[in-house]
């Protein structure tokens, strides 16, 4: 597996701070943030707005719309680029992802377990 192209293919699709963090001998895990742009965050905060009645200082309103909305913008984003990547480089990946809070919503760190073979998804090994 060239860890090297595959940095860079997640570098190219919008990625930030790309690093191994664990090396086995069938697969190898990586971390890396998915950066929010400006327009993302104004829709999330749209969405709370809009769909909740709460203040927007509350943190009904952070936990249950602001930041739900934009873990899931982040998460089908990341899902996509790890099925193209899966597809160029011909690999399993399993993907796990840190909690967003209200205090630092800009970017959401993810890992993605890679490997030529089979993962087990149910495992924490990767991780």
């Amino acid at each position: 597996m060239d860890k090297d192209a595959i940095t860079e293919f997640l570098l190219e699709n919008g990625l930030s701070d790309v690093d191994i963090v664990k090396e086995g001998e069938n697969y190898v895990t990586m971390s890396f943030f998915y950066d929010f742009d400006k327009d993302e965050i104004d829709a999330a905060r749209s969405y709370a707005t809009e769909e909740g009645d709460y203040d927007e200082s509350s943190i009904e309103w952070y936990s249950e719309f602001f930041l739900p909305y934009l873990t899931d913008i982040a998460t089908d984003n990341v899902s996509d680029i790890l099925g193209d990547l899966a597809d160029e480089f011909s690999c399993e990946f399993d993907m796990k992802q840190e909690s967003l809070d209200a205090s630092g919503y800009d970017s959401m760190k993810f890992y993605v377990a890679l490997s030529d073979e089979e993962l087990d998804t149910d495992s924490q090994d990767y991780f």
